[in-house]
């Protein structure tokens, strides 16, 4: 396995923006390719990334390391203690610390289950912001709205536009 961490090349080639980054992103991967007159870093074969206390796992990625961004176009899934979540595609700004993920959406956060066609993640606030036909399953509540935030810290959640409850059935033992 090859190991890198993507500050130190963001270090050589953006000095200027160096006191604007975040947090570092350490990338393990079985394939790295980048050409000199390239901003950019290309991954292949089980790619693990971490981010701060983030784990995001795929097969291909690539690091735009003038614009400071993770870009991940196929299925990842992110793991942060009991918070998973699946999208089709990811971006992760190291600049802002926001994850912006789209397609079709799953994530899990107990005792959330949720689903949506983009979702926004800002770690730092500690905010899940779901849109696209969000919504957020629990045992017995099924929840709808045009934008649903979820606060990972409290684990509650906000509905903005049309919303709608709907009551799950439980089978009778």
């Amino acid at each position: 396995m090859k190991y890198i961490v993507a500050y130190f090349l963001i270090f050589i080639t953006s000095v200027s923006s160096w006191a604007q980054l975040r947090h570092p992103i350490t990338i393990q991967s079985n394939s790295l390719t980048t050409r000199l007159d390239s901003n950019t870093l290309y991954l292949k074969d089980q790619i693990a990334i971490s981010y701060r206390n983030i784990t995001l796992s795929t097969s291909e990625a690539s690091f735009d390391y003038k614009e400071h961004q993770l870009i991940i176009p196929e299925p990842v899934t992110v793991t942060q203690n009991d918070l998973t979540f699946k999208s089709n595609k990811l971006v992760l700004s190291q600049l802002t610390g926001v994850f912006t993920g789209s397609g079709d959406v799953h994530i899990t956060y107990p005792p959330y289950e949720g689903r949506a066609e983009k979702i926004q993640y800002l770690n730092e606030k500690n905010v899940i912001i779901l849109t696209g036909n969000p919504t957020f399953i629990t045992d017995s509540q099924k929840l709808e709205a045009d934008t649903l935030i979820l606060n990972t810290e409290t684990r509650k959640i906000e509905s903005k536009g049309k919303t709608r409850y709907s009551s799950l059935k439980k089978p009778r033992s």
